[in-house]
């Protein structure tokens, strides 16, 4: 019995403690950060995939507005995004007997501006990277809008967590 009374009470505190409290890497998001605007990112990669820089910029949104109480607005916000899609580009990798790739890789990056307008301090400019590997013995144009979705969402978490992170 006096075991589940203390097994009871310990489920009661953590629930209690995440209510109203929306926590990155422990801390507080401050109080004054209500509301993020997310520009379209552009596309200034040499290989330009038509749909890249809207489908990544949607992504981004949808991370902040499922992660986090911000509010999203189309201009204003206390946190601003902008930037680019730089780098799009397929090289080979894992190189096997007579000089042919084993596999390739799909590498994306983006630069990108964050503002945060109460707390000038917390503002960066970073360009952050990710790529997906897949079999030489594939055609690009079959795995490509799989690796997009996979590489999108990592770069997405990758730009949540260095902006919310460290509250």
């Amino acid at each position: 019995m006096r075991f589940r009374l203390v097994v009871w009470l310990f489920v009661c505190v953590i629930g209690w403690s995440g209510c109203g409290i929306y926590s990155f890497g422990g801390g507080r998001l401050d109080d004054r950060l209500k509301t993020v605007t997310i520009e379209t990112f552009d596309n200034n990669a040499a290989i330009v995939v038509p749909t890249l820089a809207q489908d990544f910029s949607e992504k981004l949104k949808d991370k902040f507005i499922s992660q986090s109480k911000l509010q999203l607005l189309p201009y204003d916000g206390d946190m601003q995004f902008s930037g680019a899609i730089t780098t799009y580009n397929v090289s080979p990798v894992a190189i096997q007997q007579g000089d042919l790739a084993a596999s390739n890789r799909l590498t994306i990056g983006v630069k990108v501006k964050y503002a945060c307008i109460p707390i000038p301090e917390k503002s960066w400019e970073k360009t952050f990277s990710q790529f997906a590997d897949f079999s030489s013995t594939q055609n690009l144009s079959d795995v490509e809008a799989e690796l997009i979705v996979d590489i999108v969402e990592r770069l997405t978490t990758d730009i949540f967590n260095k902006t919310l992170g460290d509250w």
